[in-house]
């Protein structure tokens, strides 16, 4: 109930089955080529445009399929490309930039921009993992796309050396937080690196909190967090209610942040207003008459709660104005209007009628 998906297509990197599928029809030399001289199992070679064109066609009827499905974001994922030849010398984004791939509109930044693109000309937002962007801190000559929100999931190890969440928020891209100290790997039920303790383990400790981006010692604003469960080994055995465990634990140690939906009530209205001082509030004030007041995943650190029946989005330096924003606000609809923030941080407005959501323009 009230899921939203976001499809996954991993490309140029993770693409064993479709380098496979290009093979059986009599495309050549699709793999990328190490400074090794070795073939990667899962990188598309970037330099053969034949191959390039056909991921992409083959991409391009995957994003307009979900888009008739009603799907707001698609992620590329874009990461780990070529690993499996190494990160450090042969494979790997550094093997990319050696060769002069990584940066340019052929290499790695122009193609990354190419499925970006495609994406948006579906009206639809492009995501990403954050591994090849500005990997090794490289300014590439094809700038990324700001428009691709990052899901940054980790901030590197010896000899993988990623840019930090904060670079690529400063750059201008959106961060979805989507911390690897939670992966939890299907079938690694007891322990081990991604297993499930050492999943549910990490969500108590302090420096991987919801708000907590890998690898920021100070927060990182971002759009939301992910929580992923990985099908490595397809054939492994797993526990069904042990992924119902990691969702309650990962609920239980986030409580500012997820909520239940179901709360009661009243009647409410969304105004502009003027403060004393004359600082005009663009935001919504949300007036709630019975039960508890509504709350978004920003009630921790950005909503400003007045007073028990009334929250709105505010610079705290403002709190001294209650009284007169109590006086303006007037209860003119009988129905609840709220703001429902969505991944790509854009707001939308929706009118609760019959316990049914129904979106109403702003």
């Amino acid at each position: 109930k009230n899921i939203e998906i976001i499809p996954g297509f991993n490309t140029p990197g993770h693409m064993d089955a479709i380098l496979s599928a290009m093979e059986k029809l009599g495309l050549q030399d699709v793999r990328f080529t190490g400074t090794n001289g070795a073939k990667s199992k899962t990188a598309l070679n970037l330099t053969n445009q034949d191959a390039r064109n056909f991921t992409q066609e083959s991409f391009k009827k995957y994003v307009q399929y979900f888009k008739k499905k009603g799907v707001k974001i698609v992620n590329f994922g874009a990461d780990e490309y070529a690993n499996d030849l190494g990160f450090d010398q042969y494979g790997g984004f550094k093997a990319l930039n050696r060769m002069e791939l990584y940066g340019t509109k052929q290499g790695f930044a122009g193609y990354v921009n190419e499925v970006a693109k495609i994406i948006k000309d579906e009206s639809m937002r492009p995501m990403a993992f954050n591994d090849g962007f500005y990997y090794n801190n490289v300014e590439p000559n094809q700038k990324f796309d700001t428009d691709i929100i990052i899901s940054y999931w980790n901030a590197g190890f010896d000899r993988y050396t990623l840019a930090s969440a904060r670079k690529l928020r400063d750059k201008g891209h959106k961060i979805l937080n989507t911390n690897d100290a939670w992966y939890y790997v299907l079938g690694f039920e007891y322990g081990g690196w991604y297993g499930l303790p050492y999943a549910t383990g990490n969500m108590s400790k302090a420096q991987h909190k919801f708000d907590k981006v890998t690898g920021d010692n100070t927060n990182v604003d971002t759009i939301g967090s992910m929580v992923a469960i990985w099908a490595d080994n397809p054939a492994k055995a797993y526990r069904f209610s042990n992924l119902e465990r990691l969702i309650k634990t990962f609920k239980a140690q986030n409580p500012g942040f997820i909520v239940k939906e179901e709360v009661k009530l009243g009647k409410a209205v969304t105004l502009k207003f003027e403060t004393k001082e004359g600082q005009k509030l663009a935001e919504p004030i949300i007036v709630v008459d019975e039960g508890q007041p509504l709350r978004t995943k920003y009630d921790a650190n950005r909503l400003l709660k007045l007073s028990s029946n009334v929250i709105y989005y505010a610079n705290p330096t403002l709190k001294q104005n209650s009284a007169q924003i109590m006086g303006a606000v007037k209860q003119t609809e009988q129905v609840v209007t709220f703001v429902y923030s969505t991944v790509a941080g854009e707001k939308n407005y929706f009118t609760l009628r019959n316990n049914r959501r129904e979106r109403i323009k702003s």
